[in-house]
């Protein structure tokens, strides 16, 4: 087998799949560097629970910036709020130029690491399967009580 040696700087796309390629023309460099430095950006209050979503450009053809929506846990949005200004200053001055001029929240629970990797169930729900005539009876019936746990496991998440 013979290789092609490559001289000299060459472009970083051509090097990158398609699947990145399209990411990139979406998303942008601007995003693509706020989601990765979100914890430098917003410090450790409120890194874990908020996340940057998109950046929706201005209309005006004369201002160039946009705004920027964010994913805020509703336990954290009102502080979020009071330091807005404060973070777009941060942003602006991480990108060095006017990137943003408003940050537009959207309150959702932000599951942390912990939460996404198991969601434990309560113990109720343990009680209710080792003490409980009826669900004992469902023995009797494999897959009535197949369904039933899953709706249950569907009821306790929500």
């Amino acid at each position: 087998m013979s290789y092609k040696k490559l001289n000299g700087p060459q472009i970083l796309s051509n090097f990158l799949p398609n699947k990145v390629k399209k990411i990139l023309e979406t998303r942008g460099f601007f995003e693509i560097e706020l989601l990765s430095n979100w914890k430098r950006i917003v410090g450790n209050k409120f890194d874990h629970v908020t996340v940057p979503v998109r950046l929706k450009a201005s209309k005006s053809s004369s201002n160039k910036t946009g705004t920027l929506v964010v994913k805020v846990d509703r336990s954290i949005a009102f502080a979020f709020d009071h330091e807005k200004a404060k973070i777009i200053n941060e942003i602006n001055s991480f990108f060095g130029y006017k990137a943003i001029n408003r940050i537009e929240l959207i309150q959702a629970k932000i599951l942390q690491d912990k939460e996404k990797k198991h969601i434990e169930f309560n113990t109720l729900n343990k009680l209710v399967k080792d003490n409980h005539k009826i669900y004992n009876e469902l023995e009797h019936y494999p897959e009535l009580k197949k369904n039933f746990e899953k709706l249950a496991s569907k009821i306790i998440k929500s």
